[in-house]
């Protein structure tokens, strides 16, 4: 069991530089972080009346078919 805890213990500490190596290149690159990035608040879409009433009237037909 120590080899296998040691495997995770050395697996823990390369995913450690691993991440550190990854800030790094974002860095470097230029390139922002996601942690970082700008968070943009989505557009809310809207349906008209008569859309919204062909997807009712879709959805009808469907349970419709099945109920029979």
């Amino acid at each position: 069991m120590n080899i296998l805890k040691a495997l995770h213990n050395e697996r823990k500490a390369l995913s450690k530089r691993l991440s550190a190596l990854d800030s790094a290149i974002h860095a470097l690159s230029g390139r922002a972080i996601k942690s970082e990035r700008k968070i943009e608040k989505a557009v809310k879409r809207t349906m008209s009346a008569a859309t919204k009433a062909k997807i009712a009237k879709a959805a009808k037909k469907r349970w419709a078919a099945i109920a029979r």
